[in-house]
C-alpha cells in the first residue's frame, strides 16, 4: 500500500520503500524487524521512535539535498498531540515555527463507510 503517514507505515510494513519523483525509483529500503502481530504498545518503543527518526531524518536529507528545494519554503505538519515527531523535525533543522499541528479532519464517506481521517506529515511548498 502506500501512504504518507510515517507512523502508519512502521505499524503496518515490513518494508519501507522511499521512491523518487517521476519516474518513480527506490531510493531507500528501510526493514521494519518487529514480529507481526505487532503489540498494540509498538507506537510507544524506543524501536518504533528509532525507525521514526531515520525515516524523517532522510526525508528532510532528500527535500533539501537531493531535490535542493529550499528549506526557507518548506513547512511540516504533525497531528496535534504527536510531540515526538515535532522533536525530531526541529532535530534535523526545522524551524519551530515551520512545524505546524493539526487535528483530526472532519469525518468523510468513504465506500459508503464513515472513517475519520487525521492529518499526515507533508513538506508544503
Amino acid at each position: 500500500f502506500i501512504t504518507h503517514d510515517i507512523d502508519e507505515a512502521i505499524l503496518l510494513s515490513d518494508r519501507i520503500y522511499i521512491l523518487t519523483g517521476k519516474p518513480g525509483e527506490i531510493t531507500k529500503e528501510i526493514i521494519i524487524k518487529e514480529p507481526k502481530p505487532r503489540r498494540k504498545d509498538f507506537n510507544l518503543t524506543e524501536e518504533f521512535l528509532m525507525y521514526k527518526k531515520e525515516i524523517i531524518a532522510w526525508a528532510w536529507e532528500f527535500v533539501t539535498e537531493v531535490l535542493k528545494l529550499d528549506k526557507d519554503r518548506l513547512w511540516i505538519t504533525i497531528f496535534e498531540t504527536d510531540d515526538e515527531a515535532g522533536k525530531i523535525w526541529e532535530s534535523v533543522g526545522v524551524p519551530a515555527e515551520r512545524i505546524k499541528r493539526k487535528g483530526k479532519r472532519k469525518k468523510i464517506r468513504t465506500n459508503n463507510e464513515r472513517k475519520i481521517c487525521r492529518n499526515n506529515i507533508y513538506a508544503i511548498l
